[in-house]
């Protein structure tokens, strides 16, 4: 048994009802920054106070412990005697006497420092990769996909909590006489700075703007009425007319614009967020048959549109 402990690859130990260890091998002694299990157990008086790395750990464990007489894989931080912290899965058992009384708890302890740090780096690297599949390219605004999955996820919010949803799909104006003319770099930049203010003018947390396609954009407006989703197309549309970039082959204005359609709804459960794309796209046609530089409100008693300018 000595030469058991002894070369043990994981910690052993057995600790007594006052929390003093009453057994320890080397591993035990050497994980927890001390010369020799003999140390450990004369110089560690109480394992709740100055074995675990925080008081919430210590009280976790111990829960556990006396609740289902065992415990098992235990992941927390532990501390060594300099005070350095390092991740530990533990497993202990009550011991306990003929009448039932506890006579302290035996137990084993892995140093799991490396794998934990592995797990933090794979899983650091999954949240980038998901990251970077849900950015637009260009743009580095959200893509299609992303989009798609937030329309799906706040449309059944909004069936679900009856509130309602709005929509604005915008197209910056002759764009492509633009590209035609200034080039294809000239073409990427506009687009890159037209997404980056439309992104920055939809100000709350929960509102989304993306890369629809091309030089089409669009934003999801939760919890939002046609009228503020309205001001907030007329904000965006504004704010890109503001960054003055000279469009001198556009019949819409001198700089670069966009046109918006608007829609809103509350989701029915026989409906689908297509729906309100296509009622988006029903009032950005009706903008853009008008002359441009506008956003129209898609009017559900109307079946079409009618201008939100103003």
């Amino acid at each position: 048994m000595e030469n058991f402990l002894e070369f043990a690859p994981i910690g052993i130990y057995k600790v007594n009802t006052e929390g003093r260890f009453t057994m320890a091998n080397p591993e035990m002694a050497w994980m927890l920054g001390y010369e020799s299990a003999s140390s450990l157990m004369e110089q560690m008086k109480d394992i709740a106070s100055e074995m675990f790395a925080s008081d919430e750990s210590a009280e976790k464990f111990f829960f556990q412990l006396f609740e289902a007489e065992q415990v098992r894989a235990f992941r927390c931080e532990l501390k060594r005697k300099n005070g350095n912290d390092f991740w530990a899965s533990s497993y202990a058992k009550l011991i306990q006497d003929q009448d039932g009384r506890t006579q302290g708890f035996y137990g084993f302890v892995m140093d799991i420092t490396r794998t934990v740090r592995m797990e933090n780096k794979l899983q650091q690297a999954n949240h980038e990769l998901l990251r970077i599949a849900t950015l637009d390219g260009l743009t580095q605004i959200a893509n299609r996909r992303k989009f798609d999955e937030y329309l799906t996820k706040e449309w059944k919010r909004s069936l679900r909590e009856r509130h309602t949803i709005s929509l604005i799909l915008c197209d910056i104006d002759y764009f492509k006489p633009y590209n035609d003319n200034y080039g294809h770099q000239a073409g990427d930049d506009t687009l890159r700075r037209v997404a980056a203010c439309i992104e920055e003018n939809s100000r709350r947390p929960a509102d989304l703007a993306a890369r629809y396609g091309g030089e089409e954009f669009v934003v999801v407006l939760p919890n939002t009425e046609q009228e503020g989703a309205l001001k907030v197309a007329e904000n965006l549309r504004i704010a890109v007319h503001k960054l003055e970039i000279p469009h001198e082959f556009s019949m819409a204005d001198e700089y670069i614009t966009i046109s918006s359609g608007v829609s809103s709804i509350i989701p029915e459960s026989s409906d689908s967020p297509q729906k309100l794309i296509e009622q988006a796209d029903n009032a950005l046609y009706q903008a853009k048959a008008h002359g441009r530089n506008q956003c129209y409100l898609y009017s559900p008693a109307l079946g079409s549109a009618s201008n939100g300018n103003g």
